[in-house]
C-alpha cells in the first residue's frame, strides 16, 4: 500500500496517521507528522511537491487572464488564497473575518487603478461572489475588468492554486492550512500569509527566516505598498527562496514523474497490475 501528501502540513493528526508499506512524501521535513506513538509508515520516500509537473500546464491560461487584466489598466495584480470558511464554534476563520479581508483588497481596487485582484478558494461556496454580503461589491469590481474569480468543479474549487497566482505578482494567503501559499512559491511567485490568530505551529521558525508572515491584512497591503514603492527594506517581500529548499528539496517540476516511477516499481516488484486479479487506481 502507497499514502502520498498533498498538502502543505504543520502537524499531524489521528486522522493522518497511515500504515502504507510506502508514503512519498514531499521533503524529509514532513516525516515527524506521519510518526506517532509506535504508528508509522513502513517507510519513506521524498518526491517533492506533489503538483509541480501541472504548473507548465496551466502557464499559458495564466498568461491569457494577465493580459485580460493589463488591457484593462492593471499593472499590479495580487491574488488572494482563502483558508476554509467555517461555520461552528471550533472553526478558526469564520465568515465575518472573510468578508473582512475581501472588503480591504476591494476598497484597494476600487481606490488604485493600476491594481487587479483575482481570486481562488478552497471551496465553491467561499468564492466572493457567492459570500453573503460581497455579491454586489465583486460584481461591480468585475465590471472594471480587474478582477477575476477563478472557478471550477462542483464542492471543491479543482483550479490549481498555481495558475491564479501565475496571474499575479504577489499572492496573500494564510498561515493556517498554507499549501496555496506553498504552491505560489514554487511556482516562482512571491507570497505572503496572514497569521491573525497569533497561531504556532511546526512551520513557523521556518517563515520567520523570511518576509512572509503578516498579522493583518492590512499589515499585509501596506508591506505591498512598501515594496511597489522601492523601499529597501521590502525587496525580500514574500520571497520564499531561503526556506524553500526544506519544503521541496527537488522543485525541479517532476514530483509527478517519480511518483509514477515508484508506482511502477512496486507494481513490478508486485508482479504487475494483473497479477492478483485485480488493481487500484486513483
Amino acid at each position: 500500500t502507497l499514502s502520498y501528501q498533498y498538502s502543505n502540513l504543520a502537524h499531524g493528526g489521528p486522522g493522518l496517521m497511515t500504515t502504507a508499506d510506502t508514503m512519498l512524501s514531499s521533503s524529509p521535513m514532513y516525516h515527524r507528522h506521519w510518526i506517532r506513538d509506535g504508528r508509522r509508515p513502513g517507510r519513506f520516500v521524498d518526491v517533492g511537491y506533489a503538483y509541480d509537473s501541472s504548473f507548465p500546464l496551466v502557464r499559458e491560461r495564466a498568461r491569457t487572464s494577465r493580459q485580460r487584466l493589463t488591457e484593462a489598466g492593471a499593472r499590479f495584480v495580487l491574488c488572494y488564497f482563502d483558508e476554509t470558511v467555517e461555520h461552528h464554534k471550533y472553526g478558526l476563520i469564520d465568515a465575518e473575518a472573510q468578508r473582512d479581508d475581501i472588503f480591504a483588497l476591494l476598497a484597494l481596487l476600487r481606490d488604485d487603478p493600476s491594481v487587479a485582484l483575482v481570486t481562488k478558494t478552497q471551496y465553491l461556496r467561499n468564492s466572493p461572489s457567492r459570500v453573503a454580503g460581497l455579491a454586489a461589491d465583486i460584481a461591480a469590481a468585475k465590471r472594471t475588468g480587474r478582477c477575476l474569480e477563478f472557478l471550477h468543479g462542483v464542492h471543491r474549487n479543482t483550479v490549481l492554486p498555481a495558475e491564479a497566482a501565475l496571474v499575479a505578482d504577489i499572492t496573500i494567503g494564510h498561515a493556517v492550512g498554507g499549501t496555496a501559499s506553498l504552491e505560489a512559491a514554487l511556482a516562482g511567485v512571491r507570497s505572503i500569509v496572514l497569521n491573525p490568530y497569533g497561531k504556532l505551529d511546526g512551520n513557523s521558525s521556518l517563515y520567520a527566516q523570511a518576509d512572509i508572515v503578516y498579522p493583518s491584512m492590512g499589515a499585509a497591503l501596506e508591506a505591498i505598498r512598501e515594496y511597489r514603492a522601492g523601499v529597501p527594506s521590502r525587496r525580500g517581500l514574500g520571497d520564499w527562496a531561503p526556506i524553500l529548499q526544506h519544503f521541496d528539496p527537488y522543485r525541479d517540476g517532476r514530483a509527478g514523474y517519480r511518483i509514477r516511477e515508484i508506482l511502477e516499481v512496486e507494481g513490478a516488484w508486485l508482479g504487475g497490475p494483473n497479477a492478483h486479479g485485480h488493481c487500484l487506481a486513483r
